[in-house]
């Protein structure tokens, strides 16, 4: 359940984007299934190469699993380049959903006529991406978009300094997902809100 009375108190919104704004799997499966079509020979190994990125995925194999991808399909380390630019630059069909968490506080921002921000973590080139594929359904797009990595990432406060000017008031909250989230706003001195999406 959501406070949005809580949320309406503050003068300043920033979101992050992925498991927040956005849900991270419809991006990532897309890019995982035009990997699979790209390395796949056959219909039966593209089909196990999806499957097995996203069963590794789902076990929370994130940050080796394009190294034991290319492993277990006998693949060359220079492949994963490849993969990189794939992931990066996929276009999905469609387009990426709005978490039904955030809708109701962009509606509520909205109503209110308030403005809201986005500072991000990951490959920017990613992750404008994704931004440029959401279907936002009549809701405000975000004013600013950080992408943090091209300042240092999140927790660093870093990519916050490329915001704050903006922020004329003091009250400002950082709705997220995660640990990382929760120190990042702890960092620059501003409230967390965890949204937890289901």
């Amino acid at each position: 359940m959501i406070d949005i009375d809580y949320i309406k108190g503050f003068d300043q919104i920033i979101f992050d984007l992925d498991d927040t704004l956005i849900y991270e799997i419809d991006y990532l499966f897309a890019g995982y299934l035009e990997i699979a079509k790209n390395f796949g020979k056959s219909s039966l190994e593209k089909t196990r190469m999806f499957t097995y990125l996203v069963d590794n995925f789902k076990l929370g194999n994130r940050s080796k699993l394009f190294n034991d991808f290319i492993y277990s399909f006998s693949l060359n380390e220079s492949d994963i380049v490849i993969m990189l630019t794939i992931l990066r630059n996929v276009k999905i069909k469609g387009s990426l959903r709005l978490t039904n968490e955030a809708k109701i506080i962009l509606y509520s921002l909205m109503s209110l006529n308030k403005k809201y921000y986005v500072v991000t973590n990951g490959n920017p080139i990613q992750q404008a991406n994704k931004l440029k594929q959401i279907n936002w359904d009549g809701l405000p797009m975000p004013s600013k978009v950080v992408f943090a990595n091209e300042y240092k990432p999140k927790p660093s406060p870093d990519s916050f300094f490329q915001i704050r000017e903006l922020l004329s008031q003091s009250k400002i909250l950082y709705i997220g997902d995660s640990e990382v989230d929760f120190e990042y706003a702890k960092n620059c001195g501003m409230d967390f809100y965890k949204l937890k999406i289901v």
